[in-house]
């Protein structure tokens, strides 16, 4: 049976997605009008952390093709049939382009790095051109528009105000500049609490389906230990389109053995970053030893004072391993600077070495728990479980079978789960315009128009992100 067309449109779309992160991240040249870009990493308790990674070369053909990846996009730019053909075909043909120069990277041992980065730079170059004869002019403009909203999203716009672009195109005065950093003040503790309680009535509703008995034994099987982690509304909503039957798997990262990352897509939301298959797997142990330095967590264990002494020792362990790993590959970057290949070399030895660390980290770990250590442990795990990968995913899983959720009340919690989604959505969207107001109101009709001007309307079904408006509000200018 053949696949519907707005299927395999979005399969194109996440394949095409991922190659051009993949491009994204491999061209990290210095000099060559690089840029920072913001992403996050889901810390092993649940908190975002914000990150950020080199994006170079021609970064507008990057981000062009990402948006019009976007079904959204290509709907608010009213790209015909026949241009949406077009695009779709140049952009898979980029696809396996970018796939095959990676390829080389690792099988063709006289090919260089710096030869696969100015392969791909001379790929984004032809691909700017190329989609610029596709769209009409008033399409590229509106293009333009929303590719510069996003970025304020990105950089954050009371950092632009303050000390970015719009500071100087609008001509923010200080009187003006002062205003906007006592909005800043105000809307911080007010996007705070009002996102917390968000959150903890979304878990709420979720959590209505289950019979008392069994939100006890959830509560039981979860321990003290995550009762009061809040984790951020980003990671909720990402969390509550779970689809247990869908055809791609929704946690590519497999749960807590990997750490996850997340970009903003173009709609505002956070989405899965593109990692190889070949992503290396967290063993137990050493997902459980970054967790050795919390009270709670030694309590939760019940490690008494001579293991607590032999846990010390293992994370000493570690660290002289990790020491050992960091000083070869400072060798081997000194070493690349004459012989390109030499990096390429280390690369797959470190993976191994790093395999073999881990593999003896996780054989002496369990040699000094007991078998209730070792039952408390599948209990943290489950937590983490449920931090990381969600309620919706978690019930599905392990977590549901401990606690005999039923066929009928999974079905009845994923379509909460939509409503509850929604609703979330709805909210952020509201708060994410607050803010925005908020933030432009020191300025004038003239300036604001002059915004309006630039910025454009934002695209329909945008999502707020409280995660980036309360990373912007508290950063240091």
């Amino acid at each position: 049976m053949a696949m519907p067309t707005a299927s395999r449109n979005c399969v194109t779309g996440l394949l095409i997605m991922a190659a051009l992160l993949m491009a994204a991240e491999h061209c990290n040249g210095q000099g060559r009008r690089d840029r920072q870009v913001v992403y996050f990493r889901l810390s092993l308790d649940g908190v975002l952390q914000p990150r950020t990674r080199v994006v170079a070369g021609d970064v507008r053909a990057i981000e062009q093709a990402v948006f019009l990846t976007s079904p959204d996009v290509r709907r608010e730019l009213d790209v015909l049939p026949e241009q949406s053909d077009e695009i779709t075909k140049l952009l898979e043909t980029y696809r396996e382009n970018v796939q095959r120069i990676r390829k080389t990277e690792f099988a063709d041992k006289s090919t260089t790095a710096q030869q696969v980065d100015d392969k791909i730079r001379r790929l984004n170059q032809q691909v700017t051109g190329k989609l610029d004869y596709f769209l009409l002019p008033h399409q590229t403009d509106r293009l333009d528009e929303l590719r510069y909203r996003c970025e304020l999203r990105r950089t954050g716009l009371s950092r632009s105000l303050l000390t970015g672009s719009l500071k100087q195109e609008l001509i923010v005065t200080e009187t003006q500049a002062a205003q906007i950093r006592q909005a800043r003040i105000r809307l911080v503790p007010e996007l705070s609490k009002k996102s917390l309680q968000l959150r903890r009535d979304a878990i709420e509703k979720l959590l209505s389906v289950l019979s008392d008995g069994q939100r006890k034994q959830l509560k039981t099987l979860l321990g003290s230990l995550y009762q009061s982690r809040h984790g951020n509304l980003e990671i909720l909503i990402w969390q509550l389109g779970y689809k247990p039957d869908a055809t791609t798997v929704h946690d590519p990262y497999d749960g807590l053995r990997a750490q996850a990352g997340f970009e903003v897509s173009v709609s505002g939301t956070l989405q899965p970053m593109y990692r190889p298959s070949g992503l290396l797997k967290r063993p137990p142990a050493e997902t459980a030893v970054q967790f050795l330095h919390e009270p709670s967590f030694m309590e939760f264990m019940g490690v008494d004072a001579v293991q607590e002494e032999l846990l010390d020792d293992l994370v000493k362990f570690r660290k002289r391993g990790l020491q050992a790993l960091d000083a070869r590959a400072a060798k081997a970057r000194r070493e690349s600077a004459t012989d390109p290949q030499r990096w390429n070399q280390f690369r797959r030895e470190f993976v191994d070495d790093q395999r073999a660390l881990w593999r003896e980290l996780d054989e002496l770990f369990f040699e000094l728990l007991t078998d209730e250590q070792e039952k408390r442990l599948l209990a943290f795990s489950a937590g983490l479980d449920v931090v990381r990968r969600g309620h919706v995913a978690a019930l599905h899983g392990t977590v549901g079978k401990e606690i005999n959720v039923g066929a009928k009340q999974l079905e009845t919690i994923v379509a909460k789960a939509h409503d509850v989604r929604s609703e979330l959505i709805e909210e952020t969207t509201q708060m994410h315009g607050r803010v925005y107001e908020e933030l432009l109101r020191p300025l004038s009709a003239k300036q604001r128009a002059e915004f309006k001007r630039r910025a454009g309307e934002p695209l329909q079904r945008t999502h707020g992100n409280v995660t980036l408006l309360l990373l912007d509000l508290t950063r240091r200018e």
